[in-house]
């Protein structure tokens, strides 16, 4: 099931999810969550508000893919509810984990800043538009 957290706790909670595992966003931030039997699986979050770009990021309980279901909700969200033309990735290249995601999801790699990241990781910024994404087909 796919949630809009409502309501101060529910996005105290989103953002804690993210803090625990050393993401940061922004008061800012919309959020989706998937949930299975109750229990947030995935917490996705739109910030970095700049013109009509947003940034996207993707966080989870376990090492598993996001489900089909999820990810479609998630482009339709940021590019037709949320109007973005472009929606960025910033990721360490030392994440091999998060590389393999970004780039299975169809994000297109447009920048890398050497040893920026921690642990003398790249950062790779990831780029998707509407019309190369894949997720908006079916």
């Amino acid at each position: 099931m796919i949630v809009v957290p409502s309501g101060e706790r529910e996005l105290a909670w989103c953002q804690q999810f993210y803090q625990k595992r050393s993401m940061i966003v922004t008061a800012d931030a919309h959020w989706l969550v998937w949930s299975t039997l109750g229990t947030p699986q995935w917490v996705i979050a739109f910030d970095a508000w700049m013109g009509s770009t947003c940034q996207l990021s993707m966080a989870s309980r376990h090492p598993s893919p996001p489900a089909r279901a999820l990810i479609k909700a998630t482009f339709r969200h940021g590019f037709g509810v949320l109007k973005r033309t472009h929606m960025f990735g910033f990721v360490n290249s030392t994440n091999i984990s998060a590389m393999k995601l970004d780039q299975w999801l169809g994000f297109r790699e447009i920048y890398r800043v050497p040893k920026a990241h921690e642990n003398s990781g790249d950062i790779v910024v990831f780029d998707m538009t509407p019309a190369e994404c894949r997720w908006l087909k079916d």
